[in-house]
């Protein structure tokens, strides 16, 4: 008898967990799909519009860079910013330019921190021999040597491509999951092998107008999250799969007492 309780008290108890973890996937199918009506029935327009967002420029303050700006220039230029990057451009002499339609400046690539950190890479690579390295305290020496080498270099030279372009216009008609699917994601595109973090608009000058971030949209997202019917504040990390063998295989690990150069390396 005491057998068939237990067999039946598991049952329950089983069926119960089955049930809620049913109710957990049925809720989160309702997020996601409550998050994606609601990226797909704003603009972009509404999206620069929307007073809680902060977004990372506004038109009267988007730092830009020209392409002959060194990175010690550049690296100073995002500090004083508090920014992790910045767009990169080739500006046209009023006197230069052959017609009035000509743009001002050129979108050529933006500059980020892991731009910075190839800069690294290959100044001291190609100045320092495999067989020298290994300790922290030589990798410091090493930098500290190269380190106006690797302040002078231009950017036309280490500017990355983390960033993808819309014409200001366009920002009317397309939505704010236009923006994530085929800014942020790449869409469809066979070119694109990485997710890229940010989306400038430009004008038809060649200005760039916005720089939209993953974060800006987070943000916006969270904003109204908690008026969403399945808000996700109420599921925990790993219910929302954040502790799923399936993610973990895909972190990069180190070493604790690798070098933090060795490190650098791992990561570009």
């Amino acid at each position: 008898h005491i057998d068939s309780h237990l067999a039946g008290t598991h049952k329950i108890i089983t069926r119960a967990m089955s049930t809620e973890v049913s109710q957990a996937v049925d809720a989160m199918s309702n997020e996601r799909t409550a998050r994606v009506l609601l990226m797909k029935n704003t603009l972009v327009t509404e999206l620069l519009k929307d007073a809680s967002v902060v977004l990372a420029s506004h038109p009267s303050s988007v730092v830009v860079l020209q392409h002959n700006d060194t990175v010690g220039d550049a690296l100073a230029v995002l500090e004083r910013n508090n920014i992790l990057s910045a767009p990169v451009v080739i500006s046209t002499d009023m006197l230069e330019r052959s017609s009035a339609d000509e743009p001002v400046e050129t979108l050529i690539g933006f500059f980020d921190a892991m731009d910075a950190v190839r800069v690294i890479l290959d100044v001291v690579g190609a100045n320092t021999s495999e067989e020298c390295g290994g300790k922290m305290l030589f990798w410091m020496r090493e930098i500290e040597r190269l380190e106006g080498q690797i302040a002078d270099v231009p950017l036309i030279k280490c500017l990355g491509h983390d960033g993808d372009l819309m014409y200001t216009p366009n920002a009317s008609s397309a939505t704010v999951h236009n923006l994530v699917v085929e800014g942020f994601l790449g869409g469809k595109s066979e070119e694109r092998t990485s997710i890229i973090h940010r989306v400038a608009l430009f004008e038809a000058t060649g200005e760039v107008s916005h720089i939209i971030s993953q974060t800006d949209v987070m943000r916006w997202l969270r904003a109204r999250d908690r008026h969403l019917s399945h808000s996700l504040e109420h599921f925990t990390l790993r219910e929302l799969g954040f502790g799923s063998e399936e993610r973990a295989s895909h972190f990069v690990k180190v070493d604790a007492r690798v070098p933090t150069f060795e490190c650098f390396r791992t990561m570009a």
